[in-house]
């Protein structure tokens, strides 16, 4: 699959392992593949840019906390407090988990992110191109409809749909 990725599209991926691997993340996540369309640009990078969705937005739908602050508070519990606490007596980052890493030294793809590389191809393939470029990973992205993506595009106040048509207008306009 990666023989046919552009430049661009595998200057994403590589960017994408890279920012899991700052991020202290135990996969490359979906987010991470946009942050690395991000940096990349290309057609995908064009209309993230496009859209306003820039590397902060995807930082933070990124980020992994399997403690939920706003489930917490309607318990009555202060996650920054019971995290300073646990820091005071452990030492910083006691809660955050390690980054789990592959034999290799790198950060494994999420199920997710894996779903939204092969529904990229699938797109590249259904608009008949034989290569696959940013936007195509972004497209991927997409339909692999991943839920902290969605909540990112939320925040943004980016509507996915658009972000697909200008995604797919900068394809054709590549293209031609």
């Amino acid at each position: 699959m990666f023989n046919r990725f552009t430049k661009a599209a595998r200057e994403s991926v590589t960017a994408a392992q890279r920012i899991a691997q700052q991020s202290g993340a135990r996969r490359i996540e979906p987010a991470h593949l946009l942050g690395g369309v991000v940096e990349s640009g290309g057609p995908g990078g064009d209309a993230l840019e496009f859209v306003g969705l820039d590397q902060a937005h995807l930082d933070d739908g990124a980020r992994e906390d399997p403690l939920d602050p706003q489930a917490l508070a309607i318990l009555g519990i202060d996650l920054s407090e019971v995290r300073g606490a646990v820091e005071e007596s452990f030492g910083e980052g006691a809660l955050s988990r390690a980054p789990r890493r592959s034999k290799r030294g790198r950060v494994p793809m999420s199920r997710s992110a894996k779903s939204a590389l092969e529904h990229a191809l699938r797109n590249a393939t259904r608009l008949g191109h034989g290569w696959l470029d940013t936007g195509h990973l972004v497209l991927g992205v997409l339909d692999a409809d991943d839920a902290p993506v969605r909540a990112t595009l939320a925040l943004a106040d980016v509507d996915p749909a658009v972000l697909r048509r200008e995604v797919e207008r900068r394809i054709a306009a590549g293209a031609a």
